[in-house]
C-alpha cells in the first residue's frame, strides 16, 4: 500500500490511545506527529499543514469541538480531513 509519505497529527490526551494509534499509522508508513492538547498541535498545524487529523474530542483545555472549529474557520486549514474520536460509555 503506497501512501506518499502522508502526514497525520493525532491530538490525544491519554498516551497509551495516542501511542496505540501512532503505531498503528507508522506501521502503513504514514508520517505521524503526536500531542497530548490542542493548543500545542494548533501551533504546529499552523506551521506544518498535515494530510489529516485524529482529534479525542474531551482534551484538557481546548477540546477537540473547539480546535475542528477555528480549523475550519481558517482557510489554510479549512480542508483537513479530521477523524474525531469519542468514547461509548456502557
Amino acid at each position: 500500500m503506497v501512501n506518499l509519505n502522508k502526514k497525520i497529527y493525532i491530538i490525544e490526551d491519554d498516551e497509551s490511545i495516542r501511542e496505540m494509534v501512532k503505531m498503528a499509522l507508522t506501521s502503513f508508513s504514514y508520517e505521524v506527529a503526536s500531542f497530548e492538547n490542542a493548543e500545542d498541535a494548533m501551533t504546529v498545524i499552523h506551521k506544518a499543514v498535515p494530510d489529516m487529523i485524529i482529534f479525542d474530542i474531551m482534551l484538557p483545555g481546548m477540546n477537540g469541538l473547539e480546535a475542528t472549529k477555528k480549523l475550519r474557520n481558517n482557510p489554510k486549514t479549512k480542508d483537513i480531513p479530521i477523524i474525531m474520536l469519542i468514547p461509548i460509555s456502557n
